[in-house]
């Protein structure tokens, strides 16, 4: 019996002043997971959700960019950087 039902995966990704990165951060993420290697591997769809920890470069601008491109991704930003200390 094959199951007919629909897996998706989300991709949680924290970032810090990461702009410097993100261009082959995009370009690798799309080669994994939007190159059509998902779909051979079961998964119906692929998002991804940054959580931008209060970057002070322009990470979170470039990530919206991407994002408005109708890349399948979200943003999520801290109002400041709490980073993972407690």
């Amino acid at each position: 019996m094959t199951s007919t039902a629909s897996r998706s995966l989300t991709v949680i990704i924290p970032v810090f002043n990461e702009a410097s990165i993100l261009p082959t951060l995009f370009d690798r993420l799309d080669h994994v997971f939007l190159s059509g290697s998902a779909r051979a591997h079961g998964l119906d769809d692929v998002r991804f959700l940054f959580v931008d920890d209060g970057s002070t470069d322009p990470t979170a601008s470039l990530l919206a960019a991407k994002i408005k491109t109708g890349w399948p991704a979200q943003l999520i930003r801290l109002s400041r950087n709490f980073g993972h200390q407690p």
